[in-house]
């Protein structure tokens, strides 16, 4: 497997104190979470996954915009009149907004993607009138929702997150898009790892992500649960994999 970019890719949750199941051989003790480092591209093999952190767009509360639907039939009665603010060029969001423009049938310059040096920066530029719609996450907007400043529109998930329970999902709103593609967290290990140990690894790890104290620190990072064992993962992360290759080409091209 190459090398991975996308910084989520890491495993970047601490661990400690959580313990595996007293029949299990392996760990035998607490797992810390030491180094933060990328994956080593071809020594490393996925483990497994825990939390999720979803692609959303969302506009301002008076922008006149309340829908998906709303928002492309504007786009393709005033071709670009609209712009939308993300972080950077051929980012992980650029390319949630891409495949968000494919599926609404969005064409080249219908709405302006505005590269940021940081989500964050998007969506004070959004919130400041700069542009129409920002691509984020919950954790940047979920204060600005409660505060009746801006109104996320469309959620790339599967199902409504429990944190914004109003926001809609693309494919709820009629645009269907691959969900896989989204940020995550994830335990990685050395390819040599053993299969079995592989698996005890990720009992402890799912054991842990259901007890009330994790289960409250995730909701409290405005993260989504998202455990899987080693060969859904292993699927999960191939499939992003195939989606930034498909991307790179798309954006490379222009188109």
């Amino acid at each position: 497997m190459k090398n991975w970019t996308i910084a989520a890719a890491a495993a970047c949750m601490t661990l400690a104190g959580l313990q595996a199941a007293p029949a299990q051989d392996f760990p035998a003790g607490d797992i810390r979470y030491v180094l933060h480092v990328e994956p080593g591209g071809a020594t490393d093999v996925m483990a497994c996954s825990l939390v999720l952190d979803p692609y959303l767009l969302a506009v301002r509360t008076d922008s006149g915009i309340d829908s998906l639907q709303d928002m492309v039939a504007k786009a393709k009665a005033q071709p670009g009149s609209l712009s939308i603010s993300g972080f950077g060029g051929a980012s992980g969001g650029h390319v949630a907004w891409m495949m968000f423009s494919d599926s609404a049938g969005l064409g080249d310059g219908d709405i302006n993607w505005v590269p940021y040096n940081s989500v964050g920066d998007a969506v004070v530029a959004t919130l400041g009138g700069h542009n129409d719609v920002v691509i984020g996450y919950i954790g940047l907007v979920k204060q600005h929702v409660a505060a009746g400043t801006l109104k996320v529109i469309g959620l790339m998930s599967d199902a409504r997150s429990e944190l914004l329970p109003d926001a809609p999902t693309f494919a709820e709103a009629g645009f269907p898009v691959d969900t896989r593609w989204q940020q995550f967290r994830g335990v990685i290990v050395p390819a040599d790892t053993p299969v079995e140990t592989q698996e005890n690894l990720c009992a402890a790890v799912d054991q842990a992500l259901k007890s009330p104290e994790i289960a409250k620190y995730i909701a409290e990072s405005d993260l989504v649960p998202g455990f899987m064992g080693p060969a859904a993962f292993t699927d999960f992360v191939l499939a992003q994999e195939a989606t930034a290759k498909l991307w790179a080409e798309r954006l490379a091209a222009g188109n």
